[in-house]
């Protein structure tokens, strides 16, 4: 850090600053937050390398800085600026003093073979370039002979899939080109983007279950800035993770089935078995981690909003945040 800037100017300070102004300890903001206390006192110290990356740490500034009444912005913008601060530089000779070091070790003088390299690749280019001159120019698909006196190509052709000539030659575009083997066009096909949209019927079903969104009362008499639902319509391997958490955690499915889902006093993480679909609810303050095995048959509701999945996200950490819901 530079002893000349004022300390106040960094994101730690700030947090620090305002945390104590609130006579809160680290654990206090812990709880506010839901970010383990030695996390908070490594973003205090700027020391971010303790984070698991860019990302988890502006979702923790963020986090902070709605606890502690302090503008995001404002602190996501001394993060970035602290982080290029960070970049080392490199000087502008510090290329060749490491070509010179090469070059003298072991006394091998790499300068004088790498030009005879050179040399003897060009050589080699003008004589190939000579060569295919003096044959006349020959096709390089020329016939060879066989036995039986059939001919037959020298060089593999792969043609090209029925249609996708005729489509260019007519103007038209080659589905290849566009990754749908199908040759659907890209208005008429929603999930060409690799997403998985939610069935009509699973979105039907929502219509009967406790609406997923901030106005939902966990059974602690919690309510969530962002309320997590996941609909699936039979048991699958995932794992849900939200705010302070390094990685999602394995959701267990429970011996036996809990039917209905209560309008109060919703339990997180809780699986409820309502009309053969099983569904559970969850909040945070910032963001969700969500891996799913797979995508099919699973609808994932943000805040009320049903989302498509992504399929390269399928087992994979899928981050929930407010930037799903849009403008």
């Amino acid at each position: 850090m530079d002893p000349d800037r004022p300390v106040y100017q960094t994101p730690g300070a700030m947090i620090r600053s305002a945390r104590e102004a609130r006579h809160l300890s680290l654990q206090d903001l812990a709880a506010e937050t839901r970010i383990p206390d030695r996390l908070l006192a490594a973003i205090e110290r700027d020391d971010y390398d303790q984070l698991s990356g860019a990302l988890y740490a502006r979702s923790f500034l963020r986090s902070c800085g709605g606890s502690l009444g302090l503008d995001p912005a404002l602190l996501l913008e001394s993060y970035e600026r602290l982080l290029t601060e960070r970049e080392p530089d490199v000087p502008a000779d510090q290329t060749w003093e490491e070509e010179a070091v090469v070059q003298r070790v072991g006394g091998v003088p790499w300068r004088p073979i790498l030009v005879v390299g050179a040399a003897l690749a060009g050589l080699a280019l003008i004589v190939a370039v000579v060569v295919k001159l003096a044959g006349g120019g020959g096709s390089p698909e020329a016939p060879a002979s066989t036995a039986g006196g059939e001919r037959t190509a020298t060089v593999d052709v792969i043609d090209p899939e029925p249609g996708a000539e005729d489509a260019a030659d007519a103007g038209g575009e080659d589905p290849r080109a566009t990754g749908r083997e199908d040759g659907t066009p890209a208005e008429a096909d929603a999930a060409s983007d690799g997403a998985v949209a939610p069935a009509p019927d699973a979105l039907a079903a929502l219509e009967s279950l406790p609406r997923g969104d901030r106005s939902l009362v966990f059974d602690d008499g919690e309510s969530w800035p962002l309320v997590l639902c996941v609909v699936t319509d039979r048991p699958l391997d995932f794992a849900v993770g939200s705010d302070g958490d390094r990685e999602a955690r394995d959701i267990v499915w429970p011996e036996t089935p809990v039917h209905g889902v209560p309008e109060d006093g919703v339990v997180a993480g809780r699986l409820y078995t309502v009309g053969g679909r099983h569904v559970a609810y969850w909040g945070a303050a910032d963001h969700f981690l969500l891996r799913l095995s797979r995508a099919d048959g699973v609808t994932v509701v943000l805040n009320g909003t049903p989302l498509a999945i992504p399929e390269r996200s399928v087992g994979r950490e899928w981050v929930l945040d407010r930037a799903q819901l849009g403008p």
